[in-house]
């Protein structure tokens, strides 16, 4: 037997009508718990005439603390797509899915009442189901009946229309062909046994009171649909009954007439502000001393320069005292002197983008734009120019005197280079012409103990390296 669309709401909606009637009925809880079970089947005996692509929605529950609603049934998801659910037309998120069940995000606001649902799977087959939030609460009690209004006229009675020709019977219409056999709905008090039923056949294990279904390829599915849902929390108390209708209201009484309006008076003067306490030099920046007296601070104005510890300070910013900064000192933003890694590793870099790598390197020294620029844990490093040094990493104990000095060295130990333009030697140092034209040489000797060596100079003339030993 083929059932339409309408026919098989119709079949729905009674089924649902009649559950809720068990329900508020004298019958014990496991009887109607049975009698719900037999409605389903019945139910779904009549859902069995549809296509297997057709949805049926057999419960749908509202979980209060998550917001969301859950809707059980079968054929929500043929082709393994989302269903698109909706509630009075307005679609609702849908947070999961399977073939058998869907939850989805439910609307914010919603007042108790009965709202319709619908769940179209991804055949484009839709089934309806009635969502009801709430019991209806008690009528509440009739108001007052307000006096009777006038009666009006009476209309004069219209003409009445001659009475239409009976249309003639039409005749009767060809037997029509006999439809397939429905299939068929099982129970048992176990899981269906894989002989149990043809595809298309739905089983109900009565012990659980879960459906199982429909059976395809000829296997029965390994999950269920249970059929008897959790009961339902306590639905808020009904709204009150409507207020009865109000008589009439008597006619209004004659406005009288409108005063003059009074002058404004004149606004008061404002109060002069308080004193303010305490007493200061002249160009000292004040500070409050307290919350309600201003004194002198360290700091003093004058010429356009600030001074710090001194009243007469010569520059911009003149400091009487040590400066004490946990920092870095920039000029324009940009650090220029700054101890890397802090005051433990005991690092000083002088110049911009100097010794800025070191990692746990330790004791390095270095001044000049980019000196030391790549050490990370390199330690006693001395690099004195611009790039000297530039791409050491790890080597330690190297000496770099001048611009590019030991430029490439990159983890080379106990390296000492000067370059320098011409030398000119202390008499109490020890120098002599190296082997090519373009360099000098120190010879090492006894002499380069002696106290005259740090006086040697060096002045720009032509390219030479020197190698040095301590």
């Amino acid at each position: 037997m083929k059932l339409s669309r309408r026919m098989l709401v119709a079949v729905s909606a009674k089924t649902a009508t009649s559950a809720s009637s068990l329900n508020g009925g004298g019958l014990s809880r496991s009887s109607r718990k049975r009698l719900a079970v037999l409605l389903f089947a019945l139910m779904l005996f009549a859902v069995t005439a549809w296509s297997a692509t057709t949805p049926v929605v057999l419960s749908a529950v509202i979980n209060n603390s998550t917001k969301q609603i859950t809707i059980t049934g079968a054929s929500f998801s043929p082709a393994g797509t989302a269903p698109t659910v909706a509630l009075d037309n307005t679609t609702l998120s849908v947070v999961s899915f399977t073939n058998q069940s869907a939850v989805a995000n439910m609307l914010a606001g919603l007042k108790a009442g009965s709202y319709r649902l619908s769940l179209t799977n991804s055949s484009s087959e839709t089934a309806i189901f009635t969502v009801t939030i709430g019991a209806v609460g008690p009528q509440g009690p009739t108001g007052p009946t307000g006096p009777p209004g006038p009666t009006g006229p009476q209309g004069s009675p219209g003409a009445t229309g001659p009475q239409g020709p009976t249309g003639a019977t039409g005749p009767q219409g060809p037997q029509g062909n006999a439809g397939t056999n429905g299939n068929t709905v099982w129970n048992g008090t176990t899981p269906p046994p894989g002989t149990t039923g043809v595809n298309g056949d739905f089983y109900l294990d009565t012990t659980t009171d879960c459906l199982y279904g429909p059976k395809a390829s000829g296997a029965w599915p390994t999950t269920c649909v249970p059929v008897v849902g959790p009961q339902g929390p306590v639905g808020p108390q009904g709204t009150t009954g409507p207020q009865g209708s109000t008589g009439a209201t008597g006619p209004q009484g004659p406005t009288g007439t409108t005063g003059a309006t009074g002058a404004t008076g004149p606004q008061g003067p404002a109060g002069p502000p308080g004193p303010i306490g305490g007493s200061g030099t002249a160009y000292a920046v004040p500070v409050w001393t307290n919350s309600t007296t201003l004194g002198n601070s360290l700091l003093f104005q004058s010429g356009g320069n600030i001074g710090i510890g001194t009243t007469t300070p010569a520059a911009k910013l003149d400091v009487t005292g040590n400066i004490n900064t946990s920092g870095n000192l920039e000029f324009a933003g940009i650090p220029v002197i700054s101890m890397p890694g802090g005051a433990a590793q005991a690092n000083v870099a002088l110049g911009i983008q100097t010794l800025v790598s070191v990692t746990t390197g330790n004791y390095n020294t270095a001044s000049g734009i980019a000196a030391l620029n790549a050490n990370t844990t390199g330690y006693e490093n001395e690099a004195s120019g611009a790039e000297a040094l530039c791409a050491n990493t790890t080597g330690n104990t190297n000496t770099a005197i001048g611009a590019f000095s030991l430029f490439s060295n990159t983890s080379g130990s106990f390296k000492q280079r000067a370059r320098l333009r011409e030398v000119t030697c202390h008499p109490f140092c020890r120098c002599e012409a190296s082997s090519t034209s373009s360099g000098f040489g120190y010879r090492p000797g006894t002499d380069w103990a002696k106290p005259g060596l740090s006086h040697c100079r060096a002045a720009a003339v032509a390219s030479a390296f020197i190698s040095s030993r301590i």
